[in-house]
């Protein structure tokens, strides 16, 4: 495929399925808006989350190298190298020490606060600008001195810009939200509870140990008279915890499109910590909930899954349950958000108002920075 000469070369790289839903988000709004994408992954199984059918996209499967990667930077002469995580091979004494050469503007675009001296995961020095992907207002709780818990340097700050939301898609339409609920055979009166976890986030002990308490949870409001579907969109399946149930739909190697589309015709989000998944469940307005490990069991001191989320807990834009939490509280909460029409109301409110989009944020600052050069 020939290039114009006028389009924005763009190289984004990223490594797990949280971070390729942030890449392939920014990659369709950069190519409606004028840019040429070539989208790298390390894992095949990623592929299904990536593949798009556009013009001015390509896909590049490499090897997990950071020399493989340099090279193919090199090779691709990008106008731009868009990192999804800053973070991407930092332990790594080459890569951390050697940009590929001649080195791109290079962006980032990460979703939480790890840039203190004492974060377990350094970034590379060499990113010109970090992009956060959290709304302003979250971001600011998040630091220690508006209540959170991380402290950022001076000289980190000063890469850092808060773009917002990313993915940050448009809520759908009725009608297309009643064309998903059919082809998934949700009956008029069914809620749907859509659930995820991903496969890199969670070991996979603990994936099957969090989805069989929403099973239980479900069974326990449906025994109450409640019609709920659960619509599983994790590698995992019932029948390893030996769980077979008609309202329960497991799908396998969904797209970014059609995974955003089940989840915004849902009635609950119920995830993992992920803040890609909380980012469309925000933009889509649906109520969500996110299971997050007990603090007594984070490996760091300097940093925990659940302070991530704690912020966005305080706007009241979401939900949080902990991993040990019983099953009496997971289907109170669970119910309460699906049937308490305040409630669901109110987190809604809160959710409309960190809504911006990050897509948009993230491809003006290098439009800006592209210009400044030249």
């Amino acid at each position: 495929m020939t290039v114009k000469k006028n389009l924005i070369k763009i190289f984004i790289v990223a490594m797990g399925p949280g971070e390729a839903s942030q890449g392939i988000a920014f990659a369709q709004y950069a190519i409606k808006k004028g840019a040429d994408v070539t989208f790298t992954i390390t894992d095949k199984k990623i592929l299904p989350i990536v593949n798009l059918d556009l013009a001015h996209f390509k896909i590049l499967l490499l090897k997990k190298s950071s020399k493989n990667l340099n090279n193919a930077i090199v090779r691709s002469k990008p106008d731009v190298l868009l990192l999804c995580n800053s973070k991407i091979f930092s332990s790594d004494g080459f890569y951390f020490d050697h940009p590929p050469v001649p080195k791109p503007l290079t962006i980032s675009i990460d979703s939480n606060w790890l840039f203190g001296p004492n974060s377990p995961h350094k970034s590379l020095p060499w990113i010109d600008k970090i992009c956060i992907n959290i709304p302003e207002k979250v971001f600011k709780l998040g630091l220690k001195k508006y209540g959170g818990h991380y402290v950022i340097p001076l000289e980190a700050l000063k890469k850092i810009k808060v773009v917002g939301l990313l993915p940050s898609y448009p809520k759908i339409l009725k009608s297309s939200i009643q064309k998903i609920r059919s082809k998934y055979g949700v009956s008029q009166n069914e809620k749907i509870v859509f659930f995820y976890a991903s496969v890199a986030s969670l070991s996979p002990s603990v994936q099957s140990n969090f989805f069989k308490k929403v099973i239980d949870a479900t069974r326990i409001l449906r025994e109450q008279g409640h019609e709920i579907k659960i619509i599983n969109l994790s590698k995992i399946y019932p029948t390893i915890l030996n769980v077979k149930e008609r309202w329960i739909l497991n799908l396998n190697d969904i797209g970014a499109q059609e995974f955003y589309k089940i989840l915004a015709s849902s009635d609950l989000i119920l995830q993992h910590q992920g803040l890609g998944t909380l980012a469309q469940a925000i933009s889509a307005n649906i109520p969500s909930i996110a299971n997050v490990r007990n603090l007594e069991d984070e490996e760091s001191p300097y940093h925990a899954h659940a302070w991530e989320i704690i912020p966005f807990l305080k706007t009241g834009a979401c939900s949080m349950l902990y991993f040990s939490a019983s099953l009496p509280t997971i289907a109170m909460e669970i119910k309460k958000l699906l049937y308490n029409n305040k409630a669901i109301a109110k987190m809604k409110k809160q959710q409309s108002r960190l809504c911006e989009c990050g897509e948009r944020n993230v491809f003006e600052e290098i439009r800006r920075i592209l210009k400044r050069a030249k």
